[in-house]
């Protein structure tokens, strides 16, 4: 999909690269079919829980690439009946099947629809990032996939390095067959907003934050949200401004030398949205570096709607 030339700064590549990743260019070749339902360790009282699990296959990464989509790898996939993703995860291997050590994933998108800058809602979409990589909604809540839609898989990876790396990623999606379904379960719609547009930016030295204010738009409950950040993020959080209170801020969980982690929000009661609202999301990166550093801050929301809507 893009080509190194290795001469040039990575920031100017970078800058390229995510707008050619997530600005269009989905699959075009008929879905693949996802019909290999596989039993799950995972249970629920509302059915068996099976998974099915994709792999891109080990993919060049050429050095000096961000947000980076290689050709090929973007897929759309269906199922061959309706289904409840109730969990959805992301790993990465290498050449020997094993973790890598470095840091290879930027974040995924699977969705019913391609992956764009805008802030789109209602959609029936999940993700996944390096710092969280697996997303378990919670219990009695689940997005809903007809029989035969097409979801759009995108994964991104980055690579920092100067050498160009052999990797694989593998998808893994937990569900609960329509048929399997014992007592119904609550749907839930996603949206995503980023405290910048285009989603990546970069961070001077020391410490640095950015705000963007939103309107959700629908009368509602928020149940999950999950941020998607790069290595120095500090915190992502969510106000509001109507009623002057504070819903939510996931912090980073260090490691040995860089985020272990980072908090997602998960409640079945959630939190009550109104669609005249009005929101501040708020992104922290602390740069211990002398140099800009490469960012993303993105804030994911799965919500339910009110019967009414």
């Amino acid at each position: 999909m893009s080509h190194h030339r290795p001469r040039t700064p990575l920031r100017a590549l970078s800058l390229v690269l995510v707008a050619a990743a997530v600005g269009g260019g989905a699959a075009t070749a008929s879905a693949q079919v996802l019909g290999d339902f596989r039993p799950s360790k995972l249970t629920s009282p509302f059915g068996a829980v099976r998974e099915v699990v994709y792999e891109t296959g080990l993919i060049d990464l050429p050095p000096g690439f961000l947000a980076h989509s290689p050709s090929g790898s973007e897929r759309m996939f269906s199922f061959p009946e309706p289904v409840w993703i109730v969990e959805y995860g992301t790993a990465m291997y290498d050449a020997a099947g094993r973790e890598p050590e470095e840091n290879f994933l930027c974040h995924t998108f699977l969705g019913d629809r391609p992956f764009t800058q805008d802030h789109e809602p209602m959609m029936v979409a999940i993700y996944s990032d390096s710092f969280t990589r697996r997303v378990r909604l919670p219990e009695g809540f689940a997005l809903h996939v007809p029989q035969g839609q097409p979801m759009h898989w995108l994964p991104l990876f980055n690579n920092r390095s100067r050498d160009s790396v052999r990797v694989g990623m593998r998808m893994t999606v937990s569900l609960i067959r329509d048929a399997d379904l014992d007592r119904p379960l609550t749907r839930l719609y996603s949206t995503l907003h980023s405290t910048h547009m285009p989603h990546l930016f970069f961070v001077p030295p020391s410490r640095h934050s950015q705000e963007a204010i939103l309107r959700f738009g629908f009368n509602g409950r928020i149940h999950f949200m999950g941020t998607h950040v790069h290595p120095h993020a500090v915190s992502v959080g969510l106000r509001n401004l109507a009623r002057n209170e504070t819903v939510w801020t996931g912090r980073s969980r260090s490691g040995p030398s860089t985020i272990a982690g980072f908090d997602v929000y998960s409640s079945a009661a959630g939190y009550p949205v109104r669609a005249e609202e009005s929101y501040r999301v708020t992104s922290v990166y602390d740069n211990p570096t002398d140099k800009e550093i490469d960012a993303m801050a993105g804030l994911f929301v799965l919500y339910s709607l009110d019967p009414q809507e």
